[in-house]
């Protein structure tokens, strides 16, 4: 068996295993319960390195503004704009004492602003871009009702965040607020995050397609998300939030219980599926999931068609190497192209000598002497006007004469002797006139190269045949009568083709077939 069979079985081998594999794995029933669990692991994942990743940064941002005075708006803004993860913090509002400052991150530029006078209600923006100041405008500032409550509630809590839920103003979409009170140093800071870029942090879950999260604070405070459901918002409506409170309520029953998840039925009687995340840091007390039923089962459709896509790709790239495993044998095969015989060289006929006879290749002791009968022998020449149009009439290939069937190198030096001048270079032109003499100038000078390169001494006869364009045939005298010879390769071996049906057929699928 070729090298090229086993390394197509090997493939369908492997595909065979993996497809069976996938197709095992998607007919074993799963159960929502299981993907409950599993959904509940990359939360809980998620929410560690999301709130490990903001007590990091609100820290450290409180730390440095409790322990530098920083005098004026642009050593604030050089602090903030090399410090403030614009991935996941949208703005920073800064009050200290008289002093209030305002950092944004607003698409490629940053918005601040400062103010150092005791009337809020009008204050200096600036806008910079890469550094540079590219606007500034005065903007009047009401402080509402709200803001007045975000104030009075962050200072009854000094040294701890206090998380606050508040509406954008240029979108719908809601903001995630955490404001800290440093009663030492009697400044306020509030960081926002940009709803999606929070939705966002939790990419473990953005399979699920419909879902909605609740913040439950130390002090039972309940801070729902609006939209959830970032993914797919297109397709589904947002969980109503009757579901989110219920789900809500009825986590205090296991408040002191150390499950994590539990399902109920509402009122609409649809399943529901709660995640319990107990956080426990930066005054958050508990993350709660809200997943409905349906949307697990269709993470199932999801996976399923995954399996899907990955059988295809496997499949695929299968297809493909088989066909660059069978087109890499073919090339070591393959006659060298007629145009690289000009440069044809020691390397060339080496790596020729190499091969065995094969399709594209065959050796000839000699054209003209016979080593048999150890004489001149005419006759012979018409065995290599065989090969070369069986050569022409296939896929092409090489002849080289002077080298016999074990690749022994015997050189031309006999051939030579049976000719008016013994030099390779009288050998070419002979060689030449009988091509013409059988197959025309126009096919000899298209189709037919030949180059004496020499090997261990002695000088050898090179020829390269293309695939011709047009079929060759051979006129043989027989008996007086002349015969046409129609020629082609099988193997390693030049055979002739004598019924007319099988010559036409075999001209129209070569030559007019369209795959020349």
């Amino acid at each position: 068996m070729s090298r090229k069979n086993i390394y197509v079985i090997i493939i369908i081998v492997v595909n065979l295993l993996v497809f069976t594999g996938l197709y095992l794995n998607s007919i074993n029933e799963i159960y929502t319960d299981e993907l409950a669990e599993k959904a509940y692991v990359k939360l809980d994942k998620s929410s560690k390195e999301f709130f490990d990743f903001i007590e990091h940064k609100t820290n450290k941002f409180i730390g440095d503004i409790a322990s530098k005075n920083f005098p004026n708006e642009e050593e604030l803004r050089n602090y903030f704009e090399k410090d403030l993860d614009s991935k996941l913090f949208s703005s920073v509002i800064l009050i200290k004492g008289n002093k209030v400052f305002y950092f944004k991150h607003e698409n490629q530029s940053i918005i601040t602003a400062y103010d150092s006078s005791k009337v809020f209600s009008k204050i200096q923006m600036h806008r910079y871009k890469k550094q540079k100041l590219i606007g500034s405008w005065r903007e009047s500032v009401i402080v509402s009702r709200r803001m007045q409550q975000m104030f009075k509630d962050t200072k009854t809590k000094p040294q701890s965040f206090h998380w606050i839920m508040r509406q954008s103003n240029n979108s719908n979409s809601n903001i995630l607020r955490v404001g800290y009170y440093d009663s030492s140093n009697d400044f306020f800071v509030f960081i926002d995050f940009n709803q999606e870029n929070f939705a966002d942090f939790f990419d473990n879950l953005k399979l699920l397609p419909k879902k909605k999260t609740a913040i439950i604070t130390k002090d039972n405070k309940i801070i729902v998300h609006q939209n959830d459901s970032l993914y797919s918002k297109n397709k589904y409506n947002d969980l109503p939030a009757s579901v989110v409170a219920e789900a809500v309520n009825r986590s205090m029953a296991f408040e002191n219980d150390s499950i994590h998840l539990f399902s109920f039925v509402y009122s609409d009687s649809q399943a529901y599926w709660v995640l319990m995340d107990r956080i426990n840091r930066l005054d958050i007390k508990t993350l709660i999931m809200v997943i409905p039923n349906e949307s697990l089962k269709e993470m199932v459709n999801v996976w399923n068609m995954g399996n899907i896509i990955i059988e295809i790709i496997i499949l695929l790239l299968s297809i493909i190497l088989i066909f660059l495993i069978i087109k890499k044998e073919d090339k070591k095969r393959k006659p060298l192209a007629v145009s690289h015989l000009k440069t044809a060289n020691s390397d060339t006929i080496q790596d020729l000598l190499k091969q065995n006879e094969s399709r594209y290749l065959e050796f000839k002791s000699s054209m003209r002497w016979d080593y048999r009968q150890n004489k001149e022998n005419a006759d012979l020449e018409s065995i290599i006007i065989k090969t070369i149009a069986a050569f022409g009439n296939s896929d092409g290939g090489n002849l080289i004469i002077g080298v016999d069937d074990d690749k022994n190198i015997l050189g031309l030096e006999k051939d030579f002797s049976t000719l008016k001048k013994a030099d390779s270079d009288y050998y070419e032109i002979y060689l030449r006139n009988l091509f013409h003499k059988y197959f025309g100038v126009k096919y000899t000078t298209e189709n037919i190269r030949v180059a004496f390169p020499v090997v261990d001494g002695k000088e050898i006869c090179l020829i390269t045949v293309a695939k011709a364009k047009e079929p060759a045939y051979v006129k043989i005298n027989k008996k007086g009568r002349v015969e046409e010879k129609f020629y082609v390769r099988s193997g390693n071996s030049s055979i002739e083709i004598s019924s007319l049906k099988e010559i036409n057929d075999y001209i129209f699928e070569r030559f007019n077939s369209g795959k020349n």
